[in-house]
């Protein structure tokens, strides 16, 4: 009988627990990275990333393209979805090695061979870690291997994403200065020098040369003829 009364006496000395007051139990603790918000902040990146390669190509479609450049400029709209990709890279690397750090200690949480808890070791190729992971049935850790896999091959892509071509743009309603008129009027004139007629009469019948103007198929004002050679020169 004193022995019963020794432990009784014994466990209530014990220090009272959260489920002695009637409150639940605290919640698991997580690594920084492996938390809600976290996480949320890389869907959020990724669905952001999905939303502006829509936008982009949409106006690249509409638009026949994004925005004039030049050849200088390549680096920049070459490597700037890379530079972003790697950022996002490089923080989703802090989660995928807390997730393979953690994942031993939540083996723990049942009864499980030592081999796949405590000794439980992720540190191998992607591939091989992925496989690894999937066959304990980790899917945490699988899920990061995976998800560093694809970011790995969109930073491979991506330099490909943006290229600079040449496209033909056409403007409406460009104001241009005319220094002449056409004055088909009096095609018969008396006055010194061709005619019209006598001009159109030569080209077509005598193998006379074009004059500045005029082409086979359609007619230019000098001045509009000289603006064409300058900007083709």
């Amino acid at each position: 009988m004193p022995k019963w009364d020794f432990l009784n006496k014994k466990k209530d000395s014990l220090p009272p627990t959260s489920k002695d007051y009637g409150q639940p139990p605290p919640a698991a603790w997580r690594p920084f990275y492996l938390r809600r918000l976290v996480i949320t902040c890389f869907i959020l990146a990724a669905c952001a990333i999905v939303a502006a390669l829509e936008v982009l190509n949409h106006i690249s479609q509409s638009q026949n393209g994004l925005a004039s450049s030049v050849e200088r400029l390549h680096y920049v709209w070459t490597y700037t979805p890379t530079a972003i990709l790697t950022i996002i890279s490089a923080l989703w690397a802090r989660t995928e090695f807390q997730a393979k750090q953690n994942a031993p200690w939540r083996s723990l949480q049942q009864p499980e061979q030592v081999d796949k808890s405590l000794l439980l070791d992720y540190d191998n190729i992607p591939p091989v870690a992925l496989w690894k992971s999937l066959k304990h049935r980790h899917f945490i850790v699988a899920a990061g291997i995976a998800c560093s896999l694809l970011l790995q091959l969109a930073i491979l892509f991506s330099t490909s994403l943006l290229s600079l071509q040449r496209v033909h743009v056409q403007k409406l309603n460009v104001p241009i200065q005319l220094a002449d008129v056409f004055d088909g009027g009096d095609p018969m004139s008396n006055e010194t020098g061709l005619t019209a007629f006598d001009t159109l009469n030569q080209v077509q019948f005598e193998n006379l040369t074009y004059p500045v103007a005029p082409m086979q198929t359609s007619p230019f004002r000098p001045s509009v003829h000289r603006m064409l050679l300058e900007s083709q020169s």
